[in-house]
């Protein structure tokens, strides 16, 4: 979980955008869909944290076993 909340508080989120009727978060100047890989960093190593789901105010990022929800 640590590694998770690490990585995700480094993530820039500039917002959602809709492509072909999807929602996708940018995240470090990219698009993202619920289910892409985003590669994070944590102690200095990159990590892949899963795009699990994205909402109105909160997007939420798993990592192994472990899940965070992160408002944005």
């Amino acid at each position: 979980m640590q590694l998770l909340q690490q990585a995700a508080s480094a993530l820039k989120v500039a917002g959602v955008i809709q492509i072909n009727n999807r929602d996708h978060l940018i995240i470090n100047q990219a698009p993202y869909k619920e289910g892409d890989v985003i590669i994070g960093r944590a102690k200095g190593q990159p990590i892949y944290l899963r795009l699990k789901a994205i909402s109105r105010f909160t997007f939420t990022l798993t990592y192994n076993e472990s899940e965070l929800a992160v408002k944005y």
